[in-house]
């Protein structure tokens, strides 16, 4: 599959695809990574967003939308525009018909007889509210009425029942406070495309303007066959894998009390289609330099910084990580040229600070994808929007 290198989420080359074609075989051999089904649909916001043709087996005539697939990317990409050179009026006629169909699925999500790993919820902010803005987010369909913390609380719930075999992180020292730490995490990832992500920098609304909440759990067989064929596995990946068991270790001796048995990891992720965090902040996007990109993605997650009005709002990403932290969990942020992230599990005791009273909490620091612990950032190739995406350790049933 040569042909779709432009989906490759670790390929750092600037790719310009002549024409932007994608089959539901590329989509779904990509989505199996950790985290790849959101960083694959990032892509193709970034390359499709001006016109995507869709095909089956490389066959664009004899497509069938009914078996198009069921992964995010595919969902996302019959929202994007049709490739008005390459499409016919009857395939985009399918197209917008299709999309109409799938948005309007979403009134019945969840289906928790529905037997899946993943879900979602899209909002497509250029179409009527009342096909674009599902109403478990938007209380009427109404933009103005995003959902309150409990409304979040009940999605968050929602999302890990229907994909999850288990409802409770593997490590739980809080109990009811890391659930409230997660709810309010996740609200305040989508509250900020919600103020951030729909517009260009030049305040003009975006003319595809897709958002989403994202979950998947993965099991420990699906980790361990991803792991084994991957010739270099993404931080992501190597977090997930850590969690395993391994047959060969032996029960040490001593007192201590043993780690919580680990069934999968959970990911909860959020996507737009927006100018990116970076871009945002800085109100510009050309010529940035990628340290400048990291500081400015940082200062997104300081406390604050939304305009939403909800009790709770502008979290932190101290809190974020300190939350993470007693979950033994995983942040990663792709955006503009930058992919960063931090984990607390194969060296979760990095970048720490002591306050005054001794406790000791996380520095508000994020590492650099690919050469982890790298104190600077390193420049990816360019991407639409941005994706926030949380990894959890659960426990088994």
């Amino acid at each position: 599959m040569s042909e779709y290198r432009w989906l490759d989420v670790e390929d750092d080359a600037a790719l310009t695809p002549a024409e932007v074609v994608v089959s539901r075989d590329a989509l779904e051999s990509r989505s199996r990574a950790v985290l790849g089904e959101v960083l694959t649909t990032q892509r193709l916001i970034t390359f499709g967003a001006r016109g995507l043709s869709l095909s089956s087996e490389h066959e664009h005539h004899a497509l069938d939308l009914q078996k198009w697939g069921h992964t995010l990317g595919s969902a996302v990409a019959v929202m994007l525009p049709p490739d008005p050179q390459r499409d016919t009026p009857a395939q985009q006629r399918q197209r917008r018909q299709y999309r109409q169909q799938l948005l309007r699925a979403q009134a019945t999500w969840p289906d928790l007889a529905a037997t899946t790993d993943s879900a979602f919820l899209i909002c497509l902010d250029n179409v009527p509210p009342e096909l674009g803005l599902p109403e478990q987010l938007y209380t009427s369909h109404s933009e103005a009425n995003l959902v309150d913390y409990s409304g979040f609380n009940a999605l968050l719930r929602l999302l890990i029942k229907t994909v999850s075999p288990t409802t409770a992180p593997a490590w739980m020292k809080s109990g009811k406070s890391l659930e409230e730490m997660l709810t309010t995490i996740l609200a305040e990832t989508f509250k900020n495309t919600h103020d951030h992500a729909r517009h260009e920098l030049s305040g003009a609304a975006l003319p595809v303007s897709v958002r989403a909440i994202f979950a998947r759990h993965y099991d420990v067989r699906t980790i361990q066959a991803t792991f084994e064929g991957a010739k270099k596995p993404s931080p992501a990946l190597r977090f997930a894998h850590h969690f395993l068991p391994d047959p060969k270790q032996k029960r040490q001796g001593g007192h201590a009390s043993p780690p919580p048995r680990v069934g999968g990891v959970i990911e909860l992720s959020v996507l737009d289609s927006g100018p990116g965090m970076a871009a945002k902040w800085l109100k510009r996007s050309e010529g940035v330099p990628v340290q400048e990109q990291l500081e400015a993605t940082l200062a997104c997650f300081a406390k604050g910084r939304t305009t939403t009005a909800m009790p709770g709002r502008g979290f932190g990403l101290a809190k974020v990580l300190q939350a993470l932290r007693d979950l033994h969990g995983f942040i990663s942020v792709r955006t503009n040229e930058l992919h960063v992230f931090r984990q607390f599990a194969l060296y979760g005791d990095r970048a720490h600070v002591e306050l005054a009273d001794g406790q000791r909490i996380p520095e508000e620091k994020l590492f650099d994808w690919q050469f982890d612990l790298k104190p600077s950032a390193t420049q990816r190739s360019a991407v639409r929007g941005t994706v926030v995406s949380f990894l959890l350790p659960m426990g088994v049933e």
